[in-house]
């Protein structure tokens, strides 16, 4: 199981554990508290509704984000985007080395 710390809008915190190659989207919508991120289009990398928050050290640790991608595209058009820190949770499939990986999940 992988470790998923969030931290929502208000500030507060919760852990999530979630299965390794599941989506960071899956264990932000259907294994904490509550649901996170609504993902309208169902993960299909069609909406930007999955946005999250990566700090820095946990952005360089995932895949990266091609810059002509589906991802990256839907991503430059949402108001509260930040290079180096955006990502969409439905293309981050959780591996082992993201045990413990911390999400902010943005005002919107």
């Amino acid at each position: 199981m992988i470790t998923v710390n969030v931290i929502d809008t208000n500030g507060e915190k919760e852990s999530i554990s979630a299965k390794e190659g599941n989506t960071l989207m899956e264990a932000l919508r259907y294994e904490g508290k509550k649901t996170y991120v609504s993902a309208d289009c169902g993960a299909c990398c069609a909406c930007g509704t999955c946005h999250v928050y990566l700090n820095k050290e946990w952005f360089d640790k995932l895949d990266k984000m091609m810059y002509n991608s589906a991802e990256y595209e839907l991503l430059e058009y949402q108001s509260n985007f930040v290079e180096d820190r955006s990502r969409l949770s439905c293309q981050v499939i959780l591996k082992k080395e993201y045990d413990g990986i911390e999400v902010i999940i943005p005002n919107e």
